[in-house]
């Protein structure tokens, strides 16, 4: 995600580690262009902007650890990283600023698992020459399988953004929200969720605006309901339902209520 609306990234080199299966680091590197939305500058022809010197770094990295929580192993994921976008520009009171910095941090955890199907017993091999013990047992002890773990169940996610407020038009950002994996009988892969947003407008873009006289954006939120049928292994449908505080931050906008409809399909 590139720190602004002006920004864009083409192809670079990108790499990730894992060194266990509860841990791992990852980043990339890319060309940061401004005015990215010439042709020039779309599929594999990667122009960059002209003069070359406008041009920037873009890297993104982040690190994070992948737990199993209790008996119920509950998987979760706890991250932290940032983007560095590394193009001029301008800040709010007009200083020259030779890049953008956003960072954060991400939780998400399984909080509740539904008991897992049973698996039917393993049939004991008899031994290859015949033989067996008294009372009739098998030399070979039955075939173990791994476990299955179910995957419907709760679920918790949040991500919580933070720039510096000077050169950035929403310093902070958050969401957070629950999904509910199978809670109708015989639908076990449909998704209920419920999920919460909210920005912050800088106060120094608000500073900005006053002056130009422009509409001041303070802050704006959504709180959004959604239901996710999976039609199929492969496809699904999704309506959902968005309550939009202050539409755009400024307050001009009444309170709005949206019912939006996605169709997917995983290749």
């Amino acid at each position: 995600m590139a720190p602004t609306a002006s920004a864009g990234a083409a192809a670079s080199p990108r790499g990730a580690v894992k060194p266990n299966d509860w841990f791992y680091a990852q980043s990339g590197l890319y060309l940061a262009v401004p005015n990215y939305s010439t042709p020039s500058n779309h599929g594999l022809y990667f122009a960059g902007a002209q003069p070359p010197n406008s041009n920037g770094v873009y890297w993104l990295s982040e690190t994070g650890v992948t737990p199993k929580i209790g008996p119920s192993k509950l998987p979760g994921r706890y991250a932290t990283g940032f983007s560095y976008w590394g193009v001029e520009n301008t800040s709010y009171y007009g200083a020259k600023y030779d890049q953008r910095v956003i960072f954060y941090w991400q939780a998400d955890q399984m909080l509740f698992r539904e008991p897992s199907p049973e698996e039917p017993a393993p049939l004991a091999k008899g031994p290859s020459d015949g033989k067996s013990v008294a009372g009739g047992k098998s030399f070979k002890e039955p075939v173990k399988t791994k476990e299955k773990l179910s995957d419907q169940g709760l679920y918790f996610f949040s991500l919580i953004n933070f720039a510096p407020k000077f050169n950035n038009p929403e310093p902070f950002y958050f969401h957070t929200g629950l999904v509910y994996k199978g809670l109708i009988p015989t639908r076990d892969a449909d998704q209920l969720g419920v999920g919460f947003a909210y920005g912050n407008y800088s106060y120094y873009k608000q500073l900005s605006d006053e002056r130009r006289g422009r509409p001041i954006q303070t802050y704006e939120g959504v709180l959004e309901f959604s239901y996710r049928i999976q039609v199929n292994k492969w496809a699904y449908v999704q309506p959902d339902l968005q309550y939009i505080i202050r539409p755009g931050g400024t307050g001009l906008t009444q309170n709005a209520t949206v019912l939006g409809f996605q169709l997917g399909v995983t290749f």
